[in-house]
């Protein structure tokens, strides 16, 4: 249900989203470029705010190290094309969160992606991944 080497993104978090203890700005969900089962990749936590312009273009501000996780991605469930997968992380803990692959109704071999953030009561965000 994964494209293989896909590298995903969110936009920039206008004042952030709480995870793993502090803010986060922008993540990254990177799935490496293999066939095995299930997919394994990486989630990066970027925890840096950024000034943006008239276009909504971030362009300077902080630089604080980013967070990055060994992740494992297991399909939880199906339905319609989409699948429902958890974000199991390999080493430690991380935010608890799940990826959605939802099919592309304009090109049928690519993937849309969302990240759900997952809190006490469900799904606390959803947010689109574009590839980069």
């Amino acid at each position: 249900m994964l494209m293989n080497g896909m590298k995903n993104t969110t936009g920039y978090i206008v004042g952030g989203i709480e995870l793993a203890a502090s803010k986060c700005y922008r993540i990254w969900v990177n799935v490496d470029p293999t066939l095995q089962e299930p997919p394994s990749g990486e989630v990066v936590l970027d925890p840096n705010t950024a000034m943006l312009d008239q276009f909504g273009d971030p362009h300077g501000g902080t630089d604080i190290a980013l967070r990055s996780y060994r992740v494992e991605l297991p399909t939880v469930t199906t339905r319609g094309g989409k699948a429902l997968m958890d974000v199991r992380y390999t080493e430690g803990a991380g935010p608890k969160l799940q990826l959605v692959s939802v099919p592309n109704p304009l090109a049928e071999q690519q993937r849309q992606l969302r990240l759900l953030v997952l809190g006490g009561s469900g799904i606390q965000h959803v947010l689109n991944l574009e590839q980069v």
